[in-house]
């Protein structure tokens, strides 16, 4: 009984002590949002061009699936949004990017 106990207490210690490491982490990413957001952008918007010219072919279905996202992002990044949406939308647009590119 006493052992059941001590496993419980452990746990919800392990998952308190992760979700504040989760907080501590997007915490540092929001006090160097001025050094990650410029290099961010540079390589969003290196390969949003490699994909604009390569991968959608003039294709104007793709080249709208490619811009929309990649809109947000800036805009995210223009209006101040909390650093976890801006990151979302970033590896969002890249997925989106590699996506087309591949197929």
């Amino acid at each position: 009984m006493n052992h059941t106990a001590t496993a419980k207490a452990y746990a919800m210690q392990e998952t308190t002590s992760t979700v504040k490491s989760d907080y501590a982490f997007i915490q540092s990413m929001e006090e160097q949002r001025l050094i990650l957001f410029p290099a961010m952008l540079l390589f969003m918007l290196c390969i949003n061009g490699i994909v604009a010219s390569f991968g959608t072919q003039g294709h104007l279905a793709e080249i709208i699936l490619v811009l929309i996202p990649n809109v947000f992002t800036v805009s995210f990044v223009i209006g101040v949004a909390p650093t976890r949406w801006v990151l979302l939308s970033f590896a969002f647009n890249i997925l989106l990017n590699l996506i087309v590119l591949w197929i």
